[in-house]
Order: structure tokens, then C-alpha cells, then sequence
């Protein structure tokens, strides 16, 4: 559902029908993790006998960095294996690098270190 109805006004903006598909899959399964929707932290809650609405809070906290990566597919067509080995590579790196210091960024620290808030 979502494919046909959000792909083919990203297709009409410029964007590769590839990217514009796979746009539309990675944010239709990252709503398993946003609330108020957050079916997949809904179920974590009742299996562990949380709040549901505190999981689901946290699990989108977590996952904060994934929201920013298919924004990456769009300027940079190596991340779909779209290039020679080298920028398929390169773009591999440095979102690696660029998603793991968000993650950090959100999460108040990294390799041990925890920042004071």
C-alpha cells in the first residue's frame, strides 16, 4: 500500500524508481518501532510486562539513527551497491561512521564513555 501510493510522487521528484521503492520498505518497517503505531514494542511490552508506551519510547530512542539512512540512499546511489567496488565501499564506511556517532550522540556516549545528562 504504502509503495503505491508514496513511490510514484518520489519517481515524479527525480528520484531512481530502486531507491524510491526501497525508501518506502525501510520506513514501512521502521514503523514497527514509532509510536503511537509501535506493534513490534507493543508485543515486546507484553511479553516482558512493561509499559507499553515506555518501550516503545525507548525502542524508538535506539533506532533514532535508522530514520536518517534512507535519506542517505538518496544522495548517494552506492549505498544500493550502485557503483565501482570503491564508492560502494566508501559509502559503506562513512555511514557506518555517520550512523554509529548518532546512535552515540543520542544514547549520551560511546565505547564506554557515558556523557552527563
Amino acid at each position: 500500500m504504502a509503495a503505491s501510493v508514496v513511490a510514484p510522487g518520489l519517481v515524479q521528484l527525480g528520484i531512481p524508481q530502486l531507491t524510491a521503492h526501497f525508501f518506502v520498505f525501510y520506513y514501512a518497517v521502521l514503523s514497527a518501532i514509532t509510536p503511537p503505531v509501535a506493534l513490534a514494542s507493543y508485543a515486546a511490552a507484553g511479553i516482558s510486562g512493561s509499559n507499553p508506551m515506555e518501550t516503545s519510547v525507548a525502542s524508538f530512542k535506539i533506532g533514532i539513527a535508522a530514520f536518517i539512512v534512507p535519506f542517505m540512499f538518496f544522495y548517494n546511489g552506492a549505498l544500493l551497491m550502485d557503483g565501482t567496488w570503491f564508492e560502494v565501499t566508501r559509502a559503506g564506511l562513512t555511514a557506518v561512521v555517520g550512523v554509529f556517532f548518532l546512535s552515540s550522540g543520542v544514547q549520551g556516549g560511546y565505547v564506554g564513555a557515558r556523557a552527563a545528562w
